[in-house]
């Protein structure tokens, strides 16, 4: 989209007498309010909860764009890189994280945790900031995505660090808890289209016996199907009354079949899910614990890889948006465009 250019003639000087102060408080407030929602979202997210109603993960993706959209724009207009204005965004959003997750209680162990992700974050984000402050400087003519685009990438994984490192903190912290059924859920539920397309009918919370039945028919139903030629000549009462027998078969022959590779017997009134759990939940626990430290890493290092594709999509959302906001700004004369020695361009609130 066309920048919009304003030159201003004007003294630098007339910039102390502008509105600087209330706009850039504005900016800063705004920062302040969504860095605090995304955090508490983040935190139900957390413990599994909603958050106004809905999903936290879209709660906090939506807060997460704004905040950083709204704190761009306080950077960008800023004087100067201000890092206390940082230090209080993160702290707030840190804050709120805690809050939601523990209450107001203070849990020592994870006090110390978060302290340490905190200074890490805090880190990235003012690393981002002045990645961005420095491309403004440098560029002649400013252009907004050339300005945002390698500082946002190092917020964003500012966030993805937090994301990542406070996992494994609770998870380390209580390791035996990496597997639980809402996370074994999670997992599976993708899967489902793919199961479907080998089994037919099926659904991680059918039963066992029906899982059994229904694998028993459908392998009975191929046998039958590739000998339809040699069957021509038995009556169809025969031909179903030998299918039946051999489902019958089928069914116990499966379902001990996969008691051996699960390792405990089925009664075939459990959830595939639950088994599954069961079965992962055991091998787990009898690792040494160095193998459930390197599982924890392995899952980590997915999750980061995972959450730094969904961050490029957030890139170019708060890109977009943030340029379409950026560009009303300018036109409106909330802020200005100030050509200094008729070739350097710089940002104002005026």
């Amino acid at each position: 989209m066309p920048a919009v250019l304003e030159v201003l003639s004007s003294n630098p000087n007339s910039h102390s007498k502008s509105n600087y102060r209330w706009k850039i408080a504005i900016l800063l407030v705004l920062s302040l309010i969504f860095a605090g929602l995304s955090g508490y979202a983040l935190g139900k997210f957390f413990v599994f909860s909603k958050f106004l109603g809905m999903a936290a993960w879209l709660a906090f993706l939506i807060f997460l764009i704004l905040f950083q959209i709204f704190f761009i724009l306080e950077t960008l207009f800023a004087v100067g890189l201000r890092f206390w204005s940082i230090f209080f965004e993160t702290l707030v959003f840190v804050l709120a994280f805690y809050v939601s997750r523990n209450g107001l209680k203070i849990v020592p162990m994870v006090l110390f945790w978060s302290i340490g992700v905190w200074l890490v974050f805090l880190l990235c984000v003012w690393v981002g900031a002045w990645l961005m402050r420095r491309r403004k400087d440098d560029l002649l003519r400013l252009r907004w995505n050339e300005i945002t685009k390698r500082g946002l990438v190092m917020v964003l994984i500012g966030f993805n660090l937090f994301i990542c490192l406070h996992w494994m903190g609770d998870t380390f912290n209580q390791i035996d808890s990496l597997f639980s059924i809402k996370t074994i859920n999670t997992i599976l539920k993708p899967s489902t289209p793919i199961m479907k397309s080998y089994f037919g009918n099926f659904d991680w919370n059918m039963m066992v016996d029906d899982f059994v039945k229904n694998l028993a028919t459908k392998q009975t139903e191929e046998i039958f199907e590739a000998q339809k030629d040699k069957l021509l000549m038995f009556p169809t009462s025969y031909i179903e009354q030998q299918k039946k027998s051999l489902i019958e078969q089928n069914l116990e022959a499966t379902k001990k079949q996969l008691s051996n590779i699960v390792g405990f017997n089925l009664s075939g009134n459990e959830s595939l899910n639950l088994v599954v759990y069961q079965f992962l939940f055991n091998k787990y626990r009898s690792a040494d614990i160095q193998v459930k430290q390197l599982i924890i890493l392995i899952i980590a290092a997915l999750m980061f890889t995972f959450l730094r594709i969904l961050a490029s999509i957030v890139n170019l959302i708060v890109r977009l948006i943030g340029g379409i906001i950026y560009e009303l700004m300018i036109v409106s004369g909330f802020a200005s465009i100030l050509t200094l020695n008729r070739t350097k361009e710089d940002l104002i609130l005026f």
